[in-house]
């Protein structure tokens, strides 16, 4: 019995130090993550992943392109002007200053990572990917999670997705802003991307 007690005690202690591993810049624990509206779950009973279409540049980047920023409470943005990225960090979506970096994957696909890897936020980011210079079907847009870059194929334009939320299309009064732009948010952080279906 008393074997029985430690080993559900040690086990409870490695579940609580995976939960707060590297928690130092997380803002909100994992169990109280809101989920996004309308974000689909795409791990089925099995573990599968499910294929999905990528949205392509028409132009692509040779190279990874990284951007960093400290952004505290009062919010902020993180953009790489390059690709037509801005991620905005709302005021009240940290707690203290993280610092922020975004990473456009080489290639064509428009797929993102994201650190610090496995952070939660208060109130979620807005990811904004600006449509000029891109191709697909812009009828079936989404936002969608990965893990891990080998879940992307940035060859063939296609991915395996933990997880999709729904996007949305926004058209800028301003010339200069780029024109339309697609926008979903995210409430915790590894890699996105954006669909242009299920494949």
């Amino acid at each position: 019995m008393l074997q029985r007690l430690l080993a559900t005690a040690f086990l409870a202690s490695l579940t609580l130090s995976a939960c707060t591993s590297g928690a130092g810049d997380v803002t909100a624990p994992a169990s109280r993550m809101p989920t996004a509206q309308g974000a689909s779950n795409l791990l089925g009973v099995d573990g599968n992943l499910v294929s999905s279409k990528l949205l392509g540049r028409t132009v692509g980047i040779p190279f990874d392109l990284t951007v960093t920023a400290a952004i505290g409470p009062a919010g902020g943005t993180l953009s790489i002007p390059q690709v037509g990225f801005t991620l905005v960090v709302p005021p009240g979506a940290v707690s203290s200053t993280v610092n922020f970096s975004a990473t456009a994957l080489a290639g064509i696909a428009v797929a993102y990572e994201f650190a610090p890897h496995g952070i939660t936020f208060l109130k979620p980011l807005h990811f904004r990917q600006r449509l000029a210079g891109t191709s697909g079907s812009l009828a079936s847009l989404e936002g969608g999670y990965f893990q891990n870059r080998a879940q992307v194929n940035v060859a063939n334009l296609t991915a395996s997705l933990n997880e999709t939320m729904p996007a949305t299309i926004v058209q800028s009064s301003s010339a200069s802003a780029g024109g339309s732009s697609v926008v979903f948010d995210i409430w915790h952080f590894s890699g996105y991307l954006v669909s242009s279906g299920r494949k």
